[in-house]
């Protein structure tokens, strides 16, 4: 199973679930919390982006980092924030 997390909320909110209750969620499944978006990553946890906050592509620095490692071999999964609490089920 997957278990190395990241929660991308640094330039964004979650609407349901705060950063700290979205890190000990991943925590509390035996999962890591990584700050940034490493190619060894499994999932990038994103909420809605504001381009007046990211900029006209409508990503974090995170998830356009992401992008760029799945572009060269890696296999990180963005989700959103309703996917991540379906995962939590």
């Amino acid at each position: 199973t997957r278990s190395s997390w990241v929660t991308g909320v640094q330039t964004c909110a979650l609407p349901i679930l705060s950063r700290q209750d979205a890190i000990q969620s991943v925590l509390n499944r035996g999962g890591t919390f990584r700050k940034s978006a490493v190619k060894t990553l499994d999932y990038l946890v994103v909420g809605d982006q504001s381009k007046d906050v990211v900029g006209e592509s409508g990503h974090s620095s995170k998830e356009r980092k992401a992008i760029e490692h799945n572009k060269n071999g890696a296999h990180i999964m963005i989700i959103h924030e309703s996917d991540f609490l379906k995962l939590l089920q």
